[in-house]
């Protein structure tokens, strides 16, 4: 397959991706050819963090020959766009899936935790564990 095949595939990836999303996409074939030429890492596409991809400069607008970059896969998952947040990210908290504030997630540890800290179990299920350990053959079987 040449580079111009592959351009093409990932081209109708990025024209289907984006309008999914919502947002037009104004780049022709031959402009986004071009604007892959002119970054000179057209040979260095590829998967994996150090691979070069395209992404918007500006999330809220569609893909145009004024509003693209072109950045390592890694860069592209931490980029904080112009509203700071990744588009990665937006899309996380569109679906419901947002990573939590790390400072909300750390105090939710300790309330799990203590909750956890003095419970006991009861004693149906110490007698479980009892015959697990012993290796009972009449211990409930975990299948792996």
């Amino acid at each position: 397959m040449t580079e111009r095949q592959k351009l093409w595939r990932s081209y109708e990836w990025k024209v289907k991706d984006q309008e999914s999303k919502g947002f037009s996409f104004l780049m022709s074939f031959e402009e986004f050819c071009d604007a892959w030429m002119k970054s000179g890492k057209l040979d260095q596409r590829k998967a994996g963090w150090d691979g070069y991809v395209m992404i918007k400069r500006n999330y809220d607008r569609p893909f145009s020959v004024d509003n693209y970059r072109i950045v390592t896969r890694g860069f592209a998952k931490m980029d904080l766009g112009n509203h700071g947040e990744s588009e990665f990210l937006s899309f996380r908290k569109s679906q419901g899936m947002a990573q939590m504030d790390p400072k909300k997630a750390e105090m939710r540890k300790k309330r799990i935790a203590e909750s956890r800290r003095n419970k006991r179990h009861s004693p149906e299920t110490r007698a479980k564990m009892s015959a697990a350990k012993k290796g009972n053959q009449n211990a409930r079987k975990t299948i792996r």
